[in-house]
């Protein structure tokens, strides 16, 4: 934030993390400064949405969370359905997930005058995978948080947040998600 303030030489009224202007796949980070301009760039083409991606701002616990299970102690679990693809006319404005956990959350839901559409367990864990198990630590967090505490901002943020090579953007523009995910799970395996 002190660095948006500064590259505009405004203060800052709000900032929408995953704004919704291009729809719900095509999140956009957007600042709104106390002249009334608004500053909206797609939430992967920012510093901020780069570092978040790459998980480098979580805090330890959630490398351990208890609560990244199906096990869940409050009547419900409300969040973003990723990966929810049986309604394609819904996908733009966002699927909501609302999980029914407990006795008491099935009657409060019963009252709820809401419009809902059935799904499965499996179908909530495929896109959601902290609903399986905690955010596998991340390497380069360690090295954010030390070069932080010692270098000058401008510095981390040129080795850590930059954006990667003209040929690597290119690629992930060009190859389809599904096939960017199994070309990863395909990499971190070990060779036979």
């Amino acid at each position: 934030m002190k660095s948006m303030r500064q590259e505009k030489g405004l203060d800052l009224r709000a900032v929408r993390f995953r704004n919704k202007v291009a729809g719900w796949e095509h999140p956009h980070f957007t600042a709104v400064y106390e002249n009334g301009l608004v500053h909206s760039r797609p939430l992967y083409e920012t510093e901020y949405g780069r570092a978040f991606g790459r998980a480098l701002f979580l805090r330890r616990s959630c490398y351990h969370c208890p609560y990244a299970s199906l096990s869940r102690p409050g009547d419900f679990t409300l969040g973003d359905f990723w990966g929810y693809d049986d309604y394609p006319e819904e996908t733009d404005r966002g699927i909501s997930l609302l999980m029914v956990n407990t006795l008491r959350g099935a009657y409060v839901f019963d009252q709820l005058p809401l419009v809902c559409k059935p799904a499965t367990v499996e179908q909530a864990v495929k896109g959601n995978p902290r609903l399986s198990s905690p955010t596998p630590p991340q390497p380069l967090r360690n090295a954010f948080f030390a070069a932080y505490e010692l270098e000058p901002f401008e510095d981390v943020r040129k080795r850590f947040l930059a954006l990667p090579p003209a040929p690597l953007r290119f690629l992930r523009k060009a190859v389809p998600p599904p096939l960017e995910n199994a070309l990863r799970r395909l990499l971190r395996r070990p060779p036979r």
